[in-house]
């Protein structure tokens, strides 16, 4: 990839637009973000739209806030991203945005936004006009999307956020209960979530020296 254009948003952001492998994408940088979300920068698609990358939406559920788009939503790193960037919510989030912003990107592969024809899912407020086929992406060719090198990394690293997150609350939580309870000593390792995390304390560090 290769940068050809810089436009400041303000005194501590800016777009930072890129040329891949297979089409434009951009990047919001922001001074002021923590070491996390530089280590897993979001690349959008040129024609995904910068306001929207701008404003996410916070939500109040059952399960607590959660807040829209590929920084913060699970469902958007796994089934928004073509080709390493990012290019429609997930469904969850698109519904926030009551369809607004397209009809949501399915687990049915890549690239691949509900429509008509899937009868699994709930069509109740499907629109054909809302479709992000039929507004930003509109006669865009997915082969001129993303870049080859963006999409090996967000394969190998789309989970590590999510991972270190949980491992950070267990530490905490674990912590929490140690000081509650000091004569109580769990013995139990589950075997197999410990090597997990070690591959991806491996792929963290790799991508920490990538970028340091």
């Amino acid at each position: 990839m290769s940068l050809i254009l810089t436009l400041p948003l303000s005194n501590i952001t800016r777009a930072n637009i890129y040329k891949g492998s297979k089409g434009l994408y951009y990047y919001i940088e922001d001074d002021n973000a923590c070491e996390d979300d530089k280590l897993f920068p979001v690349y959008y698609d040129i024609h995904f739209p910068l306001q929207w990358a701008l404003n996410e939406k916070i939500v109040d559920t059952y399960h607590g806030e959660i807040v829209t788009g590929p920084p913060h939503c699970d469902n958007c790193k796994d089934y928004g991203y073509y080709n390493g960037v990012f290019i429609g919510y997930c469904l969850n989030c698109a519904e926030v945005f009551d369809y607004t912003r397209g009809n949501g990107m399915t687990n049915i592969g890549p690239g691949i936004e509900l429509d008509e024809t899937m009868v699994a899912f709930d069509l109740t407020d499907y629109k054909k006009e809302n479709s992000m086929w039929n507004t930003y992406l509109k006669n865009i060719n997915l082969d001129d999307i993303g870049d080859q090198k963006l999409y090996e990394d967000h394969e190998m690293y789309k989970d590590l956020p999510y991972l270190i997150k949980t491992k950070k609350e267990e530490e905490e939580n674990s912590s929490n209960y140690d000081d509650q309870f000091p004569n109580e000593i769990e013995d139990y390792e589950d075997e197999y979530y410990e090597d997990e995390c070690d591959e991806e304390e491996r792929k963290y560090e790799t991508l920490k020296d990538r970028y340091a």
